[in-house]
């Protein structure tokens, strides 16, 4: 047996009763054979508290101060969890991500990581302790701390095992795996037992919150095979490979926020873009009008926005909100061919816009019409868990599509 990684998210360790469940699967590991890393992410709401303090004080935190407050989130849970091995008579030693020797850029709040350098965790492993790693964090060659961006304990994860060179790396959430849609919107969802890194990386960049975007992206460069598996019921999970079968899945992203950028030139479009993407804004949806340059972020970064237009010579520009849209897509094979029957089956629900990107196609959508749409496309497709459909619990909006 070798080293496994197990990444804990935010909801796993929601409390201190999930934690002493999850020390007993960690637990289970050793009990086998395993040498386990544990990384931790903050305890569920935790990092959403700290940014509304943030703001509360300000509207424009700066980036370095901002880091410096996200990652006393999970270092107070990985300070938690290894107590709740402890209680179960298992050596522990709690790691920030500095001190595991996680070394990034200078990108403060979506830092990349540059280099692991694990000595620290091997000698913790060789002691007969498990090292609890703090997700999510990492520092600069001169000490600054950094944060990975939403869900970057992911990304910790998947890093910690190339670097470790893992026999394992298992992500625990509190679903059971990978669906062809999110349960909670769409109950007939079809469970995957495996998926790509190219199919999950479209799903989590277009909305789907199983994993971070990029550190799936990450597994495929570094051929890191992983699980993601639920913390709060024994089964298997859902592989993702190079090798997995092609298949399609929907996502919903409902955190979306559309938004209008005012007077600016149509000259300065293309250099606004770059500035955007430059920053790691994943902005979508983009139509010009005479009153100005339209588009939809994230909500949590129309202050990012914001910030850009003051401090990037954009000062004759205004940033208005349009309001928040759903974005509702499709991802798989069949999209290239399946265009017209996407706008078929959507045109019901009056999108608000279409965009088609290789094996990719999204609407964006009322926030009113997402959980029907997302029912209507996802039934059109196929996708319906058969014995879901078959017992007749599922009714949907007949679309043109059929």
């Amino acid at each position: 047996m070798g080293i496994i990684i197990q990444k804990y998210g935010g909801s796993s360790v929601a409390d201190l009763e999930r934690m002493r469940c999850v020390a007993l699967i960690v637990k289970q590991a050793r009990s086998v054979g395993h040498f386990p890393v544990v990384v931790i992410s903050a305890q569920k709401g935790v990092t959403d508290q700290l940014l509304e303090k943030a703001h509360t004080l300000t509207p424009f935190p700066s980036l370095s101060a901002l880091d410096r407050i996200l990652v006393t989130g999970e270092s107070e849970a990985v300070s938690l969890f290894s107590l709740a091995l402890e209680a179960e008579g298992i050596a522990a030693r709690p790691f920030s991500g500095i001190e595991a020797g996680i070394l990034t850029n200078n990108r403060h709040t979506q830092a990349r990581i540059l280099d692991i350098q694990c000595q620290f965790i091997t000698q913790a492993i060789a002691a007969g302790e498990v090292p609890v790693v703090a997700g999510f964090q990492g520092a600069t060659k001169e000490g600054a701390l950094t944060t990975l961006g939403r869900g970057g304990s992911d990304l910790t994860a998947l890093a910690l095992a190339a670097a470790l060179k893992a026999e394992a790396c298992e992500i625990y959430t509190d679903v059971p795996g990978i669906f062809t849609a999110d349960p909670a919107i769409v109950p007939s969802a079809n469970f995957l037992q495996a998926i790509s890194f190219e199919t999950l990386a479209q799903l989590s960049t277009l909305g789907a919150r199983v994993m971070q975007a990029r550190s799936v992206t990450f597994a495929q460069r570094a051929g890191v095979a992983f699980v993601v598996r639920s913390s709060f019921e024994d089964t298997p999970g859902s592989l993702v490979s190079r090798s997995a079968p092609a298949v399609n899945a929907i996502a919903l992203d409902t955190q979306r926020m559309g938004v209008q950028v005012a007077g600016l030139a149509s000259f300065y479009i293309g250099q606004w873009m770059r500035v955007l993407a430059q920053k790691g804004i994943a902005a979508d949806g983009f139509q010009y009008h005479n009153t100005g340059l339209a588009f939809n972020i994230q909500g949590d970064e129309v202050w990012k926005v914001g910030t850009l237009l003051e401090q990037g010579g954009f000062k004759e520009a205004t940033l208005n909100l349009l309001g928040p849209v759903a974005r509702l897509s499709w991802v798989g094979a069949g999209v290239a061919k399946g265009q017209s029957f996407f706008q078929k089956t959507m045109s019901p629900f009056q999108p608000q816009g279409i965009v088609a990107c290789g094996k990719r196609i999204s609407a964006f959508l009322p926030l009113e019409a997402m959980v029907e749409a997302s029912c209507a496309l996802h039934h059109a497709l196929g996708l319906d868990c058969a014995k879901f459909f078959n017992a007749g619990m599922f009714s949907v909006k007949k679309t043109a599509a059929e």
